[in-house]
């Protein structure tokens, strides 16, 4: 395995309380779609609903 590779497995292996420590609510990195006012949880939380809606996955569909 290449270095680079085993470099970017032990960064994701890493304590799950690092990874809160910069990350959103909902593990991912930080990104929204802010609104006049919005905190980052709101805009992150908008920002999955919209990919949610834009992508046409309906209750009951399985994504991968």
């Amino acid at each position: 395995m290449s270095q680079v590779k085993n470099e970017i497995i032990a960064h994701y292996d890493g304590e799950v309380n690092f990874f809160e420590s910069f990350l959103d609510a909902y593990m991912k990195y930080t990104c929204g779609y802010f609104e006049t006012g919005d905190d980052i949880d709101v805009a992150a939380r908008r920002m999955l609903d919209r990919l949610i809606e834009r992508s046409g996955v309906k209750e009951g569909d399985s994504v991968l």
